[in-house]
């Protein structure tokens, strides 16, 4: 049996709202959710162009966090990001031409 339906112009503005609001809504569970994003040792060198005794190095003075499970070796890309951020150095670029303007 088969019914015929009349959806109205209100109808669907209260679906679009409706659609609109659940889609914020996922968009901030998105946001929130913190999901970490494990790299394998051999992606991590290939991220930072370190070589495996480098990140042993770091590894082991505590410099870089890391984890574990059986032999095989993980870094969080966010930790990752945050150690190349704090080896972020301005170009000498400014301060070149800046010495090179006193002698001229």
């Amino acid at each position: 049996m088969k019914y015929n339906y009349l959806v109205t112009e209100t109808d669907l503005d209260d679906l679009k709202k409706q659609l609109s609001t659940i889609s914020s809504q996922v968009n901030e569970m998105k946001n929130k959710s913190e999901v970490k994003r494990w790299l394998s040792e051999e992606q991590a060198q290939s991220i930072t162009g370190m070589c495996d005794k480098t990140l042993r190095k770091y590894r082991q003075n505590g410099v870089l966090p890391y984890s574990k499970i059986g032999r095989k070796i993980f870094y969080s890309g966010e930790d990752l990001d945050k150690f190349i951020s704090t080896g972020y150095q301005k170009s000498g670029l400014s301060e070149f031409l800046s010495r090179r303007k006193q002698t001229i």
